[in-house]
């Protein structure tokens, strides 16, 4: 017998409201979020749409909440610096009890959003390669030195790493974020090429 699939739904909002109502519609969507049978909250990471940042939105409803799970749609990376955003989600998954999923990106060509990080668009494909290499080593091993065509550690250790307690609860069930990053393989290499 076939038992049924459990279907989990997750909720992204579109550009939020300009003003002062902005933070109003944020706390009532996550509060919505977190007392209905709605699953996780995804935020995307644009620079200069109207949209919160991300990790530091996802912090607040992390402290707000004890269910509700988060991810972002997508992180972009070639707007930060690896060891920067590894020890962000790092934090937010030691805090919020394995309750974070990133899911990260190159970005869209929008060439104002690139021009105002600093960033060389031509480089967001390579750029986001090399900073996968460099979280994933900083979230597996006690020490990191790399020298990459944009990004250079020398020593560097990164606690939390987050991801390293298992909970013996079955319904509370820690996310690994190494685990998270190691799915992403396939498509790491894929992007080498194409930007």
């Amino acid at each position: 017998m076939v038992r049924p699939a459990k279907i989990r739904i997750g909720v992204m909002p579109g550009p939020w409201p300009e003003g002062p109502t902005a933070d109003e519609f944020f706390w009532r969507l996550t509060e919505l979020c977190e007392t209905s049978a709605i699953d996780s909250l995804w935020l995307s990471d644009r620079l200069l749409g109207p949209a919160f940042e991300p990790l530091t939105a996802l912090a607040a409803a992390i402290a707000r909440t004890r269910r509700l799970k988060f991810g972002t749609a997508v992180l972009v990376l070639p707007f930060r610096s690896p060891i920067l955003a590894a020890k962000a989600l790092a934090t937010l998954d030691v805090l919020s009890g394995g309750r974070i999923f990133p899911a990260v990106g190159l970005g869209v060509d929008q060439p104002r959003e690139w021009e105002a990080a600093g960033v060389p668009p031509g480089t967001r494909g390579a750029r986001t390669d090399e900073a996968i290499a460099v979280i994933r080593r900083l979230w597996t091993e006690a020490e990191v030195t790399y020298r990459g065509s944009y990004f250079t550690l020398d020593r560097v250790r990164l606690l939390p790493r987050g991801g390293a307690r298992s909970s013996s609860s079955k319904k509370t069930r820690r996310a690994n974020p190494t685990s998270v990053w190691s799915r992403c393989r396939s498509w790491s290499s894929a992007t080498e090429s194409t930007y």
